[in-house]
This record gives C-alpha cells, structure tokens and sequence, in this order.
C-alpha cells in the first residue's frame, strides 16, 4: 500500500500524528505530517460524504471541527495498514501507538472546538460590550481550557449565561443518556491525560472510532444550545 503525507489542515496536529508516526515506524515527505491513505476504504468514502452534508445552520468552529475528524479517520486507517488481521506482537505495538496519538489529537480537536466556540459567543452575545472587555474574558477563561472534561464545558458556558451545560435537557440522544455523555466524555479526557502525561494506557480502534461519532453529536449539541442563549438574548438566531 502506498503511503504518502501532506501537510495538515491546523499545525495542532503535527505532534500527536508525529509521535505516532515516530513509533510506528514511516517516514513522510512533509515536515509536519499527518497520514492520507490512497484506498478505497469506508472512513474515506463515508467521512468525506457526511462532511460534505453538514448543515449550513451550524457555527463556523462547528464545521471547522467536522472537516478535522476527516483526520481521525486517517489516523484508523494508518492503525489497519500497519496492523491488520493475524499481525503480530510488534505490528500490534505499532497500531497501539498511532491509537494513542489519535486519541490525544481527537481530545485536542474538540477543545480546539469548544474554545472556538465559546470565543465566538462571546462576540456575539456581547457584542454590545468594548473588545477589550470581551478579550479579557476570553483571556482568562478559554486560554486556560487545558483539557475539554465536563467541568470545562460547564465552566465556558456558565460565562454565556448556560449553568452546568453538560447537565443540559438537550445532552442526549439513542442510547445516550445525559448521564453516559457526562461518563464518556470523561472517559475521553481521562485517557487523554494519562496518554499525554507518559502513563501506560491502551485504546482500542473500535474505542477511539465510537469516541469519534460521540465528540461529533455532543459538538452538534453544544452548538444548539450556544445558538438558542445567543437567540434568547439578542433575538436573532446566529447560526
């Protein structure tokens, strides 16, 4: 199979796919790599198509966020072509690493989301108030957003006017309680932090592709739910 790189769509993604890269074993013809893989494969196929389909009524970090999952897919792809089926220990070992690398850079993405579109609010909800002020706050909130866990997401939304968001009627969907977001997303978080901190941890391909789907429909209630304070305030439905 060939394999050739590009460079990234954010520069956010360097380190993680990198690393990965590093462990695993290729070499890539970019400076800051990240994996586009030349098959026909379902995350190809299928990612492309629904990123295409997203609705025009969805924030800008929202649709921003949608086109960047096309890179997890890559990530699941690059974890098959170096481990596939009946692959032994060491080729295991190599799939594993790019896992942890996707797991980090998925966590990271949807931080990247949730600062973006906290930033964004803040403009338009008080939009009435100097820069300064608005820049201040931004300053002192999603700047300091290490890690996209359940208390970050309430912490960001209580400054728009939205207490305990996670806690929100509209955080569920089939066969997701507003309980099991809360418990999957930190789930995410907690396995971000020990990948990222050096700690032994394991993550499965069937895991980070289900983490995938849920960092997707939990930004797309998150986006609702930014949408219906700033229409509540301002009149005016922003996205």
């Amino acid at each position: 199979m060939k394999r050739v790189c590009h460079d990234p769509i954010h520069s956010q993604t360097a380190p993680y796919l990198g690393f990965a890269s590093r462990i695993a074993g290729f070499t890539c013809e970019a400076s800051r790599p990240t994996f586009h893989w030349l098959r026909s494969g379902w995350h190809g196929r299928n990612a492309a198509a629904a990123t295409h389909c997203i609705s025009s009524m969805a924030s800008a970090p929202f649709k921003t966020l949608s086109k960047r999952l096309l890179e997890i897919d890559e990530i699941l792809d690059a974890r098959d072509a170096v481990c596939p089926p009946g692959a032994g220990r060491p080729a295991k070992r190599k799939g594993a690493a790019v896992l942890a690398g996707g797991t980090v850079l998925l966590s990271a993405l949807f931080e990247g989301y949730i600062e973006d579109l906290y930033d964004l609010s803040v403009d338009t909800l008080y939009s009435g108030h100097p820069a300064a002020d608005r820049n201040k706050l931004k300053e002192f909130t999603s700047e300091k957003n290490n890690n996209a866990n359940v208390h970050q997401v309430n912490t960001l939304f209580f400054y728009l006017g939205v207490p305990w968001a996670m806690n929100h009627t509209k955080i569920h969907w089939q066969k997701f309680s507003n309980a099991s977001v809360r418990k999957r997303l930190g789930e995410l978080s907690q396995a971000r932090n020990k990948i990222a901190h050096g700690a032994s941890h394991t993550v499965r391909k069937y895991r980070l592709k289900s983490w995938r789907e849920f960092i997707l429909k939990l930004a797309e209630k998150l986006d609702e739910i930014a949408a219906d304070r700033i229409q509540e305030v301002n009149g005016t439905r922003p996205w």
